[in-house]
């Protein structure tokens, strides 16, 4: 008996152990998630100025408007920063879920606009013009002529027919300034589903309702 009783309490021992050791696993591991979201979204807040503020800024200005960029309010900055990242995570079903709820009860906004489907940034111009473009740049450069095209450039070099396209246009009116141009925006293909040679987030598995 003495013996049954030693075993059984061997065992139970040993599978406490083992969920403790996966619940300990579990939190490291949420933690460290939630880390590279922290970094993520900093890294995002810090360039924004690069690419996207600086390009807002010169779409705008040659048309002589001016405009105005709420999220980029240091305080509202701040604050989001701030947030546990854990509940920046889309668990909700809802890309942009904390932004659509804080102007939930507000009344602002009615709900078939506050709870649409996001649109995708890098296709604003609206995704017939963008499928267009990458139809004509099939149609532009054999795959011999696109690979060519491309080691012609050292910096930022192109990676599809779109972007070459996009380069050799940038080069006839800005012949070797292209440095001006610090990167590509593109998804960080760290992140699970982020893994695409393509700006737009349609490419993206979580676009959609279940994106980010």
């Amino acid at each position: 008996m003495k013996k049954a009783k030693s075993k059984k309490k061997i065992v139970f021992i040993v599978i406490l152990s083992i969920i403790l050791s996966l619940i300990v696993l579990m939190i490291v591991g949420w933690w460290g998630f939630c880390a590279k979201m922290y970094d993520e979204n900093f890294n995002i807040s810090a360039k924004s100025y690069e690419p996207l503020m600086l390009r807002a800024d010169r779409c705008i200005s040659v048309n002589s408007l001016e405009a105005r960029v709420p999220f980029g309010d240091l305080d509202f900055v701040d604050y989001v920063m701030a947030l546990d990242p854990g509940i920046k995570m889309n668990t909700y079903g809802k890309g942009k879920y904390l932004l659509r709820h804080a102007f939930e009860s507000l009344g602002y906004l009615p709900d078939e606009i506050l709870w649409r489907e996001k649109a995708a940034f890098s296709d604003a111009v609206g995704h017939s013009m963008v499928d267009y473009l990458k139809e004509y740049a099939e149609t532009v450069y054999t795959y011999e002529q696109f690979r060519e095209g491309c080691e012609k450039y050292s910096h930022a070099k192109p990676f599809t027919k779109e972007s070459l396209l996009y380069r050799d246009i940038f080069e006839k009116y800005y012949p070797g300034q292209s440095q001006m141009i610090v990167d590509f925006w593109m998804p960080n293909k760290s992140w699970e589903g982020c893994d695409v040679n393509d700006p737009s987030a349609r490419v993206l598995s979580n676009y959609g309702d279940s994106g980010v």
